[in-house]
């Protein structure tokens, strides 16, 4: 039996990798780009270093494009929206729920920035339902390196066998399975024919699909 459910956030427990996608699609289209499908599935999940380095030199910035000055032209049009369109995803407080009164352990395990992971927070008083929360800025690599879940874990005190990991990316997925957990992936739309998600253990829709069995056998 599992012992530990780790989740990522964006796009699992919070509606933001639709808001990202419009802010990225705009800021390409600005800076003469496309933003495709392929570049959301190498971007999503990783660290900001790493998306802001794949954007500049993709649309070849320049050095004068810092990761500090695209953060500020994305990051900063991205808290104003999450003030007004950010919602929680359907089940997750169901879930999390269960998952509580089952005595599992749970965590968080994210590619977001520790500002944008605690304005999250903050906004929709989420600090109950997890006993750790980790960021990539804390861990050596982030997604699809197995990291971040691996720290998480360590945090519990959950050998990594013993949890199960819920990502919606190619980039997440990979991670779970780096770090030796089992999968449940919530493929996005925008993403879900990409290959990775056939290495899940478990493909549902929505975390509304994901039973109590899912998460702790």
């Amino acid at each position: 039996m599992k012992r530990a459910v780790i989740f990522d956030m964006d796009g699992v427990i919070i509606n933001s990798e639709d808001i990202w996608r419009d802010i990225l699609q705009k800021f390409f289209t600005a800076h003469g780009g496309t933003y495709t499908p392929a570049m959301r599935a190498q971007m999503m999940g990783a660290s900001a270093e790493a998306w802001t380095t794949f954007i500049r030199d993709t649309l070849n910035l320049g050095d004068a494009w810092t990761q500090e000055r695209i953060l500020h032209e994305t990051y900063e049009r991205g808290v104003d929206v999450y003030t007004t369109q950010l919602q929680i995803m359907p089940g997750f407080h169901e879930l999390a729920d269960r998952i509580r009164t089952a005595g599992l352990k749970t965590g968080l395990a994210s590619g977001s920035t520790v500002e944008m992971i605690t304005t999250v927070f903050d906004r929709f008083h989420l600090y109950p339902y997890f006993d750790v929360i980790v960021s990539s800025d804390s861990v050596q690599h982030a997604k699809p390196a197995p990291d971040v879940y691996l720290e998480a874990a360590s945090q519990l005190h959950v050998v990594p066998a013993d949890c199960v990991g819920i990502e919606d990316s190619p980039n997440g997925v990979f991670s779970v399975k780096a770090a030796g957990m089992k999968c449940i992936a919530l493929p996005d739309a925008w993403v879900a024919d990409h290959p990775a998600f056939q290495k899940a253990d478990v493909i549902r829709t929505t975390l509304a699909d994901v039973t109590l069995e899912d998460v702790s056998q």
